[in-house]
Order: C-alpha cells, then sequence, then structure tokens
C-alpha cells in the first residue's frame, strides 16, 4: 500500500515539473515572438512599375508599441549584377500610427529590374525590408492604325486569359498586383499556392515571388520558372541577410555578387 502510495506521488511530482517547465518555455517563447513583431518595418511601394526618370515613392510602416528615431539607410539593387546604384542615409522618425512617406530620384538608372532595401535602427534592433520594382522604357506614340490593332490584340489576348467562371476563387488574381498577392499569402499561404499553380508562366512566376516574400521561405522561389525572375527571388533573400541562396542562383554576375553580400555583411558584423 506505501508503494502504491509513493508511486502516485512520484507520479504527480513529473506531472507538476512538467506542467511548470511547459509554461517557463510558453512564456519564455512568447515574449520572443512578441519581440519579434515589435520594431518591424514593411516597406509599400506607390508603383512596382516606373518610367524611366520617374520618382520612387513608397511608404514605411512601423510595427512596434512605441515610436523610434534612429539612422535608416536606402540602397538599391541593380538585379542584373546585384550591384548597389543608390545608397540614401537620413535619421528617421517612424510611428506606427503614422506611415512615413519616402521618394527617391531615379533619374540615373536604366530600364531593368531593382531591389530596394531599407535598414532601419528602431528601439535598439536593425530591421531590414525590401521591395522589388522595374524601370521600363517609355513607349514610343503610336499611330492610329497601329493603336487600332494593338487594342484589337489586346481584346483577343484579355479574352483568352480571361478566368472561366467555375474558378473564380482565383479572385481576378490577372489583375491584381504584388502586393495583393502578398496579403493573400499572409492570410492564406495554401489558397495563395493554389492560385499560382493555376496561373499562366508569367504570372505564375510573380505569384510565386510574392508568396516566397509573405512567408519568408525562399523554397517558393524554385517554383519560378523563369531564371531570371527566379534568380531575382533569391536575391531578394540575400539581401535580408539569407545568404543560403546564393548557390541556388543561375546567373554568374548575381550569384558573385550574393557571395559579396555575405562577404560585407560579416565584415560589418565584426566591426
Amino acid at each position: 500500500m506505501k508503494s502504491k502510495s509513493n508511486f502516485y506521488l512520484v507520479s504527480l511530482l513529473f506531472i507538476i515539473i512538467f506542467l511548470v517547465i511547459f509554461i517557463m518555455l510558453f512564456v519564455y517563447f512568447g515574449k520572443k515572438t512578441n519581440n519579434e513583431m515589435e520594431n518591424g518595418i514593411s516597406i509599400a511601394l506607390d508603383k512596382e512599375s516606373l518610367n524611366k526618370n520617374e520618382s520612387l515613392s513608397f511608404s514605411v510602416n512601423l510595427r512596434s508599441s512605441k515610436p523610434c528615431m534612429d539612422l535608416a539607410a536606402y540602397e538599391i539593387f541593380d538585379l542584373s549584377n546585384v550591384s548597389v546604384v543608390l545608397a540614401k542615409q537620413e535619421v528617421m522618425e517612424l510611428n506606427s500610427n503614422l506611415p512615413k512617406k519616402i521618394t527617391l530620384n531615379l533619374k540615373n538608372l536604366n530600364a531593368g529590374s531593382y531591389i530596394l532595401r531599407l535598414r532601419a535602427r528602431c528601439n535598439g534592433n536593425t530591421k531590414l525590408s525590401t521591395a522589388k520594382f522595374r524601370i521600363i522604357s517609355e513607349a514610343k506614340p503610336l499611330h492610329a492604325e497601329q493603336k487600332e490593332l494593338v487594342d484589337l490584340n489586346s481584346s483577343s489576348e484579355s479574352r483568352k486569359t480571361q478566368i472561366p467562371s467555375e474558378s473564380r476563387d482565383n479572385e481576378n488574381f490577372l489583375d491584381m498586383k504584388t502586393s495583393e498577392i502578398y496579403e493573400l499569402a499572409k492570410k492564406d499561404q495554401f489558397k495563395a499556392e493554389k492560385i499560382c499553380d493555376s496561373l499562366s508562366t508569367d504570372i505564375k512566376d510573380r505569384c510565386f515571388s510574392s508568396l516566397a516574400d509573405a512567408t519568408n521561405n525562399f523554397q517558393y522561389c524554385s517554383r519560378v520558372q523563369s531564371l531570371s525572375s527566379k534568380d531575382g527571388c533569391y536575391i531578394n533573400f540575400a539581401l535580408r541577410g539569407n545568404f543560403d541562396v546564393c548557390g541556388n542562383i543561375y546567373d554568374t554576375y548575381q550569384k558573385e555578387g550574393c557571395y559579396a553580400l555575405k562577404s560585407a555583411a560579416k565584415i560589418e558584423n565584426a566591426e
């Protein structure tokens, strides 16, 4: 009888110890998650496609329980070789209730694909945020006959790519901006993945790039079919400090640029 009583006491003691450890772990990781959620910074571009010599306008949003004021650095990387083509620093004051509006002059940049990176120090933590955009060459004016032909072709293509009524879950995805794809992926990753799979190649690539960005999972970059877009997807992670992607980059110049960023980051962290 005594041994049975001791067994119950030992069992009860193990249960209490387990519960205490569980509560301590829950509190620890809960605080860690809250700290990670605080001081988050994100970039929202006004436009993702710009004409040559057009300025880049965007909003910087702070996710924090308190405002901060510290040094912020903007860098624009040319995706063709992962080189910095524009850099600017300023003391930035951020408030979670009031996004800060920024405009950068891109007068000397050529047509191509770029990534904007913001590095900001807020409440003792350095945070990174990135956003992709492209600069397109200004189209030449069309003659009346050419314009009529383009209108006819556009009408024909729109009929071909129109989403069937039975797949309205796509929510007119063809017309969605990258920012809207991003928000959808944040809310429902698996729905976004299903929609990406249903799209045509060029739109599918944009969709999976945004899905990778929203979920912070570079594995989705492998689902991008265009090599240049796939490399751009990986570079976006490298610019956030994830250099595990460098070996996945196809283009030689971009791969070298990725490893150069890794070396620069090591030197910067050592200082």
